[in-house]
């Protein structure tokens, strides 16, 4: 139809930079080869991934391609202003971590807003953050500072809140736009027809909204309301996410405060308390039963 309407304005369609992707079904894939359509007499390339303005799709309709163009982006734009900005002991830190907003996380951060994420891809944005930030602050790990710390002399919040923050603005976007917008469409829409497939699901972007939603204390069945209203919606998000920040930064340091209490006498003593972790032929104390096993096959060996 593209091709039809292009020849009626006068215009020719390029072959060589026209491709096709096609999002077969997860159980049966060999749609995907016999995927067979032609322009002009010639058989377009069937491709697994596209890159439509600035953003990579895949054919699985997963987001690891795109987070690791993203980082290898973002990781570009850093190491480019290494000498020039992050290096100069003339230029204030807050100027750099303004630059470090501008062009770094603006780069990592680009379409964010529609991600389906799972907490493993948060946890590699979050680690990526952290790392910049340590090298833009001149600390290496041998100062045993914690990450906690790093935000705050930074002057900056996590990343998963930077995350939660684009997302429920854009779903308040969305919700706010007519009911035959296609963005609401999308959002609201199921499948009339089909099955799901056995075993573990997908995660649906209702469903990575939900956490957020959650995190940030902002309740399921009024959000809707709230989010009709731009500047309701706008002061709902910031109290959310200074919500989340502030139960993010305590519950790391609980489990630090936890892990710091258990001294190397403490966890010797709860290893001998458990007698079956210890090795029949040379009395060594084993931390967990795989542990035992692999050192019993080290005596059957000798």
């Amino acid at each position: 139809m593209s091709h039809a309407a292009a020849t009626a304005f006068g215009l020719q369609v390029n072959v060589k930079k026209t491709v096709v992707m096609h999002q077969a079904p997860s159980h049966d894939k060999s749609l995907v080869s016999n995927t067979n359509i032609t322009l002009n007499g010639t058989k377009l390339n069937v491709v697994t991934t596209f890159t439509y303005l600035g953003s990579i799709l895949s054919d699985d309709a997963l987001v690891y391609s795109e987070l690791t163009a993203r980082i290898r982006k973002a990781s570009c734009s850093f190491g480019r202003l290494y000498d020039r900005v992050w290096s100069q002991r003339g230029l204030h830190l807050s100027t750099k971590i303004q630059v470090y907003r501008a062009v770094v996380l603006s780069a990592l951060l680009y379409g964010c807003e529609t991600w389906t994420l799972h907490m493993r891809h948060v946890r590699l944005l979050e680690s990526f953050h952290i790392r910049h930030l340590r090298a833009i602050l001149r600390i290496r790990w041998q100062d045993r500072i914690t990450n906690e710390e790093v935000l705050q002399r930074a002057q900056m919040t996590s990343l998963e809140a930077m995350l939660i923050k684009a997302q429920l603005r854009w779903s308040g976007h969305v919700l706010r736009m007519d009911d035959s917008r296609l963005p609401k469409c999308v959002l609201y829409g199921e499948l009339s027809s089909g099955k799901r497939h056995p075993g573990g699901q997908y995660l649906r972007y209702k469903d990575s909204l939900k956490r957020p939603l959650n995190k940030c204390n902002i309740g399921l069945t009024d959000w809707e309301e709230q989010a009709s209203y731009r500047s309701v919606c706008r002061g709902i998000i910031h109290d959310g996410i200074n919500h989340f920040e502030a139960n993010r930064a305590a519950q790391a340091q609980v489990r630090r405060s936890t892990r710091k209490l258990k001294s190397p006498s403490d966890i010797i003593s709860q290893r001998s308390s458990s007698s079956n972790l210890t090795c029949s032929v040379c009395g060594r104390i084993c931390a967990a039963r795989i542990g035992l096993f692999s050192h019993l096959k080290t005596h059957k060996s000798s």
